[in-house]
């Protein structure tokens, strides 16, 4: 039998706003609301709520990765480029 107000006092732990163990499951569940997130039907624990707050405070990056550019040189322009290097340092291109 529940005795009417014989539920524990909301407490925050670290007094942050953010639901913790000390936050009741229906405040939770307001509270994940408001961030629009829908809690789906069934049983939920306290605990399985509190996993899907840290969801809503550290949701997954998704980082995008852009290639590099590439450069393509051919054989012949990195001689090239070495025969003008040698002919600035003096270097003949049979040195080469």
């Amino acid at each position: 039998m529940r005795i009417e107000g014989d539920e524990a006092l909301h407490s925050d732990a670290l007094n942050d706003g953010i639901p913790d163990s000390g936050w009741r499951k229906a405040q939770i569940e307001t509270w994940l609301n408001t961030y629009g997130v829908t809690v789906p039907g069934g049983y939920k624990t306290k605990s399985s709520l509190l996993s899907i707050v840290d969801t809503v405070l550290s949701p997954a990056a998704e980082e995008e990765i852009e290639p590099e550019p590439l450069v393509e040189e051919t054989v012949d322009e990195i001689i090239q480029e070495a025969v003008e290097e040698a002919s600035v340092i003096g270097t003949s291109e049979q040195e080469i």
